[in-house]
């Protein structure tokens, strides 16, 4: 299923960088447009156009990421109910070396798909255009869109280890947080509503530079809420 997962990334990639030469044209078709801004002018809203579309990709693409990564770790519970790990938690190990071995793999996975994806993405892309976008633009967005999966991913380990019964409210928040983020703005929605989708503080890069903050924030309520899984998986009982 992962190779799976990976493979459809990257045609998923692939496809939509073979269409960033049409976008980066939608304002090379009007002569008034090129008479005022120039051959150098028009370049430049292309490329503009070109980035705001990778923006946008990164989301979509980390929303597909985490699905991927919760799948994996949420495995871990349905192995529990059928009783699979019980010949397994007889060995020698604890139980947060089993959770660890999910959420690491999760983890991985989701930014391999990630990653693989935004290259297939530029692959493409700079096939068909003529001013290719640079690999950093790609790069910026993985690191600004990767923070998001992690808080998705360890919303889902501490639910997994506090109250594993209501983990689907993650997937909820999953399609909240990717809903007013797409079409928040479609929606005339408030500001702080708009605030609440970990995607929203990214949503402009690669046109802006990457703001450290929220991203540090993200990856410290992770730290807190994997750290929370953890303790909660090593105390509950087991379920059957």
């Amino acid at each position: 299923m992962t190779i799976f997962w990976i493979v459809g990334m990257a045609v998923l990639g692939a496809s939509y960088g073979s269409v960033f030469n049409s976008i980066g044209k939608i304002f090379n078709t009007s002569p008034t447009i090129q008479k005022v801004l120039g051959q150098s002018g028009v370049q430049h809203i292309e490329k503009l156009q070109v980035l705001s579309f990778v923006g946008l990709l990164g989301i979509i693409f980390s929303l597909l990421a985490v699905i991927a990564g919760m799948m994996i770790v949420t495995h871990l519970v349905t192995e529990e109910r059928r009783g699979y790990l019980q010949m397994v938690l007889t060995k020698p190990q604890s139980r947060g070396y089993l959770l660890a071995t999910y959420v690491m793999f999760g983890l991985v996975v989701s930014a391999v798909m990630l990653m693989v994806a935004l290259l297939s993405a530029m692959a493409a892309g700079n096939v068909v255009m003529k001013h290719p976008i640079a690999f950093n633009d790609y790069w910026q967005t993985f690191i600004a869109n990767f923070p998001s999966v992690v808080l998705f991913m360890s919303l889902t380990v501490a639910f997994i280890g506090i109250y594993p019964k209501i983990r689907s409210l993650v997937w909820a928040y999953l399609g909240v947080a990717f809903m007013i983020t797409y079409f928040g703005n479609l929606m005339d929605l408030p500001k702080w509503s708009l605030q609440l989708s970990p995607f929203y503080w990214t949503r402009k890069v690669p046109i802006e530079s990457i703001n450290a903050t929220p991203l540090m924030w993200m990856l410290g309520i992770a730290i807190v809420l994997i750290i929370i899984g953890f303790i909660g998986y090593q105390n509950r009982d087991l379920e059957s």
